[in-house]
Protein backbone atom coordinates (compact mmCIF):
# COMPACT_ATOMS: atom_id res chain seq x y z
CA UNK A 1 0.00 0.00 0.00
CA UNK A 2 0.93 3.54 -0.40
CA UNK A 3 2.45 5.30 2.08
CA UNK A 4 1.21 9.06 3.02
CA UNK A 5 4.92 9.89 2.52
CA UNK A 6 4.93 8.89 -0.85
CA UNK A 7 2.20 10.33 -2.00
CA UNK A 8 3.28 13.68 -1.03
CA UNK A 9 6.30 13.10 -2.26
CA UNK A 10 4.69 12.50 -5.66
CA UNK A 11 2.08 15.53 -5.29
CA UNK A 12 4.09 18.10 -3.83
CA UNK A 13 6.84 18.79 -6.40
CA UNK A 14 4.13 19.94 -9.14
CA UNK A 15 2.56 22.00 -6.80
CA UNK A 16 5.91 23.22 -5.86
CA UNK A 17 6.66 24.01 -9.01
CA UNK A 18 4.25 25.83 -9.78
CA UNK A 19 3.89 28.30 -6.93
CA UNK A 20 7.66 29.16 -7.11
CA UNK A 21 6.99 30.53 -10.35
CA UNK A 22 3.47 31.77 -9.54
CA UNK A 23 5.40 33.91 -6.37
CA UNK A 24 8.06 35.36 -7.90
CA UNK A 25 6.08 36.84 -10.74
CA UNK A 26 3.88 38.28 -8.05
CA UNK A 27 6.68 39.40 -5.88
CA UNK A 28 8.17 41.10 -8.88
CA UNK A 29 5.32 42.67 -9.48
CA UNK A 30 4.65 44.13 -6.23
CA UNK A 31 7.90 45.59 -5.92
CA UNK A 32 7.67 47.51 -8.90
CA UNK A 33 4.46 49.03 -8.80
CA UNK A 34 2.96 48.29 -5.27
CA UNK A 35 3.34 51.23 -2.35
CA UNK A 36 3.73 50.17 0.36
CA UNK A 37 5.10 46.85 -0.69
CA UNK A 38 3.77 45.13 2.77
CA UNK A 39 0.49 45.05 3.64
CA UNK A 40 -2.40 42.38 3.69
CA UNK A 41 -1.55 41.38 0.23
CA UNK A 42 1.99 39.64 1.32
CA UNK A 43 -0.19 37.06 2.75
CA UNK A 44 -3.44 36.65 1.03
CA UNK A 45 -1.31 36.78 -2.18
CA UNK A 46 0.56 33.55 -1.25
CA UNK A 47 -2.29 31.59 -0.19
CA UNK A 48 -3.82 32.08 -3.27
CA UNK A 49 -0.80 31.29 -5.25
CA UNK A 50 -0.61 27.80 -3.61
CA UNK A 51 -4.46 27.63 -4.30
CA UNK A 52 -3.61 27.96 -8.20
CA UNK A 53 -0.39 25.68 -8.37
CA UNK A 54 -2.23 23.24 -6.66
CA UNK A 55 -5.26 23.36 -9.34
CA UNK A 56 -2.24 23.39 -11.91
CA UNK A 57 -0.58 20.44 -10.83
CA UNK A 58 -4.06 18.23 -10.69
CA UNK A 59 -4.92 19.24 -14.21
CA UNK A 60 -0.95 18.21 -14.94
CA UNK A 61 -1.55 15.26 -13.87
CA UNK A 62 -4.61 14.42 -16.27
CA UNK A 63 -1.73 14.31 -18.91
CA UNK A 64 -1.15 10.36 -19.18
CA UNK A 65 2.34 11.37 -20.83
CA UNK A 66 5.46 12.73 -19.39
CA UNK A 67 5.81 14.71 -22.72
CA UNK A 68 2.21 16.39 -22.79
CA UNK A 69 2.87 17.02 -19.22
CA UNK A 70 5.80 18.64 -19.95
CA UNK A 71 4.05 21.00 -23.15
CA UNK A 72 1.39 21.72 -20.30
CA UNK A 73 3.42 23.60 -17.88
CA UNK A 74 5.14 24.84 -20.79
CA UNK A 75 1.70 26.73 -21.79
CA UNK A 76 0.49 27.01 -18.17
CA UNK A 77 4.44 29.14 -17.19
CA UNK A 78 4.19 31.10 -20.39
CA UNK A 79 0.82 32.36 -19.49
CA UNK A 80 1.88 33.27 -15.78
CA UNK A 81 4.71 35.10 -17.36
CA UNK A 82 2.86 36.75 -19.94
CA UNK A 83 0.27 38.37 -17.17
CA UNK A 84 2.56 39.41 -15.07
CA UNK A 85 4.70 40.82 -17.65
CA UNK A 86 1.18 42.51 -18.88
CA UNK A 87 1.09 44.03 -15.74
CA UNK A 88 4.20 45.37 -15.52
CA UNK A 89 4.57 46.99 -18.77
CA UNK A 90 0.75 48.46 -18.56
CA UNK A 91 1.70 49.90 -15.26
CA UNK A 92 4.91 51.71 -16.19
CA UNK A 93 2.48 53.10 -19.20
CA UNK A 94 -0.87 53.90 -17.55
CA UNK A 95 -0.30 54.00 -14.25
CA UNK A 96 -2.93 51.40 -13.42
CA UNK A 97 -3.13 47.87 -13.96
CA UNK A 98 -4.59 45.87 -16.75
CA UNK A 99 -8.41 44.83 -16.15
CA UNK A 100 -10.22 42.12 -17.86
CA UNK A 101 -12.14 44.92 -20.10
CA UNK A 102 -8.96 46.36 -20.96
CA UNK A 103 -7.68 42.94 -22.55
CA UNK A 104 -10.19 42.50 -24.52
CA UNK A 105 -9.77 45.82 -25.96
CA UNK A 106 -6.04 44.80 -26.75
CA UNK A 107 -6.71 45.22 -30.47
CA UNK A 108 -6.80 49.34 -29.93
CA UNK A 109 -3.09 49.32 -28.90
CA UNK A 110 -2.46 48.72 -32.36
CA UNK A 111 -3.11 52.29 -32.75
CA UNK A 112 0.58 53.53 -30.52
CA UNK A 113 1.92 50.32 -30.81
CA UNK A 114 5.53 52.47 -31.03
CA UNK A 115 5.07 53.59 -27.71
CA UNK A 116 3.90 50.42 -26.23
CA UNK A 117 7.05 48.99 -27.31
CA UNK A 118 9.36 51.70 -26.39
CA UNK A 119 7.86 50.94 -22.64
CA UNK A 120 8.29 47.41 -23.25
CA UNK A 121 12.16 48.49 -23.76
CA UNK A 122 12.04 50.74 -20.38
CA UNK A 123 10.91 47.52 -18.59
CA UNK A 124 12.93 44.93 -20.36
CA UNK A 125 15.04 44.27 -17.21
CA UNK A 126 11.96 42.79 -15.16
CA UNK A 127 10.41 41.21 -18.59
CA UNK A 128 13.76 39.48 -18.81
CA UNK A 129 13.65 38.51 -14.95
CA UNK A 130 10.58 36.47 -16.19
CA UNK A 131 11.39 34.78 -18.87
CA UNK A 132 14.61 33.38 -17.89
CA UNK A 133 12.62 32.34 -14.58
CA UNK A 134 10.17 30.15 -16.73
CA UNK A 135 13.46 28.82 -18.62
CA UNK A 136 15.35 28.43 -15.52
CA UNK A 137 12.39 26.22 -14.19
CA UNK A 138 11.61 24.28 -17.05
CA UNK A 139 15.63 23.66 -17.40
CA UNK A 140 16.73 22.36 -14.13
CA UNK A 141 13.30 22.15 -11.84
CA UNK A 142 11.57 20.03 -14.02
CA UNK A 143 14.09 17.42 -14.72
CA UNK A 144 14.59 17.04 -10.70
CA UNK A 145 11.33 17.39 -9.45
CA UNK A 146 8.86 15.48 -12.10
CA UNK A 147 8.50 12.12 -11.85
CA UNK A 148 7.13 10.24 -15.21
CA UNK A 149 3.65 8.83 -15.65
CA UNK A 150 3.84 5.13 -15.04
CA UNK A 151 2.43 2.94 -17.12
CA UNK A 152 -1.38 1.60 -16.49
CA UNK A 153 -0.77 3.41 -12.76
CA UNK A 154 -4.05 5.50 -11.60
CA UNK A 155 -2.35 8.51 -9.51
CA UNK A 156 -4.77 9.90 -6.60
CA UNK A 157 -4.97 12.91 -7.81
CA UNK A 158 -7.79 14.16 -5.01
CA UNK A 159 -5.17 15.56 -2.14
CA UNK A 160 -4.56 18.29 -5.08
CA UNK A 161 -7.82 19.15 -5.06
CA UNK A 162 -8.27 19.13 -1.55
CA UNK A 163 -5.49 20.75 -0.99
CA UNK A 164 -6.63 24.12 -3.71
CA UNK A 165 -9.80 24.06 -1.71
CA UNK A 166 -7.93 24.29 1.48
CA UNK A 167 -6.07 27.73 0.83
CA UNK A 168 -8.35 29.23 -1.18
CA UNK A 169 -10.47 28.98 2.28
CA UNK A 170 -7.65 30.50 4.37
CA UNK A 171 -7.90 33.06 1.54
CA UNK A 172 -11.25 33.93 2.43
CA UNK A 173 -10.70 33.42 5.76
CA UNK A 174 -7.83 35.77 5.59
CA UNK A 175 -10.27 38.47 4.01
CA UNK A 176 -13.50 38.03 6.68
CA UNK A 177 -10.88 38.43 9.37
CA UNK A 178 -9.10 41.29 8.16
CA UNK A 179 -10.81 45.04 8.68
CA UNK A 180 -13.74 46.48 6.99
CA UNK A 181 -12.19 49.94 6.24
CA UNK A 182 -11.53 51.52 2.76
CA UNK A 183 -9.32 49.88 0.42
CA UNK A 184 -9.12 47.12 3.17
CA UNK A 185 -8.96 43.26 1.14
CA UNK A 186 -12.83 43.00 2.49
CA UNK A 187 -13.39 46.37 0.71
CA UNK A 188 -11.57 45.15 -2.16
CA UNK A 189 -13.62 41.93 -2.27
CA UNK A 190 -17.40 42.56 -1.62
CA UNK A 191 -17.88 46.66 -1.73
CA UNK A 192 -15.95 48.53 -4.57
CA UNK A 193 -14.44 47.56 -7.67
CA UNK A 194 -10.47 48.93 -7.82
CA UNK A 195 -8.79 47.15 -9.90
CA UNK A 196 -5.60 48.56 -8.32
CA UNK A 197 -6.52 48.09 -4.56
CA UNK A 198 -7.29 44.11 -5.86
CA UNK A 199 -4.05 43.51 -7.26
CA UNK A 200 -2.60 44.97 -3.75
CA UNK A 201 -4.69 42.86 -1.80
CA UNK A 202 -5.07 39.86 -3.67
CA UNK A 203 -2.51 39.78 -6.13
CA UNK A 204 -2.38 39.99 -10.10
CA UNK A 205 -4.26 36.54 -10.63
CA UNK A 206 -6.70 36.78 -8.06
CA UNK A 207 -7.52 40.71 -8.97
CA UNK A 208 -8.20 39.63 -12.71
CA UNK A 209 -9.79 36.75 -11.81
CA UNK A 210 -12.11 38.88 -9.90
CA UNK A 211 -12.58 41.38 -12.25
CA UNK A 212 -13.56 38.98 -15.16
CA UNK A 213 -16.07 37.30 -12.45
CA UNK A 214 -17.77 40.89 -12.24
CA UNK A 215 -17.43 41.42 -15.74
CA UNK A 216 -19.46 38.11 -16.98
CA UNK A 217 -22.02 38.36 -13.85
CA UNK A 218 -21.89 42.39 -12.71
CA UNK A 219 -21.08 43.62 -9.47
Amino acid sequence: METLRGRLRGLLPPALFYFIIILFGELLLRALTVRPFGGAGLLLCPLFGCAAACLLAFLQSLFPSERAQRNFARAALFLIVFLCGLQIVYHSYFGTYCSVYSLGQSGRVLSFWKEILKEILRCVLPVAALLAARWAALRFLWPRWMKRPEQGASPRRWPLLCAAAAFLALFFLGILAGGRGVASPYDSMFCSNSIDRSVANFGAGAAMLLDGERLLFGF
